[in-house]
């Protein structure tokens, strides 16, 4: 007979969705989907096509993540009672499942510090909902990468201040100390990015596949090169340099787009050395990692700095949610009962 505690773990974004069944007692993902049904897109459709029968916008997401999570256990014919889900990233927003507002710093990563708002599954089976909110500054804001910082912190836990890099299309760079958030940026550096090499002047300079060449060393060179240029003039006066670039010196598509690349993340990374930081942990996908990974070491901090692969980071969220799981039904154990 089936003993094992079993967990779903959902990370919903902005553009994409992802659920897993967690084996808890393994601590391993049996079953997984992803899909491109961000809240963003939900959203939409629930506001365009609500004719009156499909509910509250908290109804019509909950619908469509317990679709998910039926189609998920049937890969899984095996698995014992469901005790709970997770939910992070977007959903708690106003466009999400149910708005949830933001905890504020200092947030602890290794207690439970968060907002959160409890929901319920009504079938297949009736279980736990229980939705992640994320957090503040005075003057900014995030969702989803707080959940993945508890992961990445319980590989470590770093002591004094770290920073950690989490690059994306916002990146975030978070600061802790002594096992909270105390402050974060963001910094628009892959939204940017596709902006410049696509509607903007510089498109016709770059390449947007020619990204796929990044280990190439003419493109790393170009690369090191806008790392480099970053650093001794502000952004808004280098980046017509890409442009100046295939006019004047013929520079291929493929390394002006590194160039371009080298540009917005030099800028991102400009003053980070003149920090003190004990740490600096950098945490991204496999096309991301080796970039930052290089722009420091052009930057000559190559050694100051820890990466983390991206499968481990892959697993980071679930991790993150099974701790969650743990300690809030720990001291809420009445959820269990409804």
């Amino acid at each position: 007979m089936e003993t094992r505690e079993w967990l779903f773990s959902a990370d919903w974004g902005t553009s994409a969705f992802r659920l897993r069944l967690v084996d808890m007692e393994k601590g391993a993902c049996r079953a997984e989907l992803k899909t491109e049904a961000g809240v963003a897109a939900l959203y939409d459709e629930w506001q365009h096509n609500n004719d009156g029968r499909k509910g509250s916008q908290t109804e019509y997401m909950m619908d469509y993540l317990l679709r998910q999570a039926q189609q998920l256990r049937q890969q899984i014919p095996e698995a014992g009672r469901i005790k709970g889900m997770i939910v992070s990233g977007m959903a708690s927003s106003s466009i999400g499942l149910q708005e949830v507002p933001y905890a504020a710093v200092p947030f602890r990563l290794d207690a439970l510090d968060g907002e959160h708002r409890l929901l319920w599954a009504k079938q297949p089976e009736r279980f736990p909902v229980v939705l992640l909110s994320g957090v503040r500054t005075a003057d900014n804001v995030m969702r989803g990468e707080e959940t993945q910082l508890i992961g990445l912190y319980g590989l470590a836990e770093p002591n004094g201040c770290a920073l950690y890099i989490l690059p994306g299309t916002h990146s975030k760079h978070i600061l802790v100390e002594n096992g909270a958030i105390v402050d974060f940026s963001t910094y628009l550096t892959g939204e940017l990015f596709r902006l410049l090499a696509t509607a903007s002047v510089l498109k016709n300079s770059v390449s947007m596949r020619a990204m796929r060449s990044a280990g190439n060393d003419s493109g790393l060179r170009s690369f090191a090169e806008g790392v480099s240029r970053a650093q001794e003039a502000p952004l808004l006066e280098n980046l017509f340099t890409v442009r100046a670039r295939d006019l004047l010196e013929k520079v291929p598509a493929a390394e002006n787009t590194l160039y371009l690349s080298g540009l917005l993340i030099g800028a991102e990374l400009r003053g980070v050395a003149e920090k003190n930081f004990d740490q600096i942990i950098i945490a991204g996908s496999e096309q991301l990692l080796p970039l930052y990974e290089y722009a420091f070491q052009t930057l000559d901090m190559g050694e100051a700095v820890t990466a983390i692969a991206p499968q481990i980071l892959d697993s980071c969220v679930m991790k993150a949610h099974v701790d969650i799981y743990k300690r809030l039904f720990h001291e809420y154990g009445q959820y269990q009962n409804g």
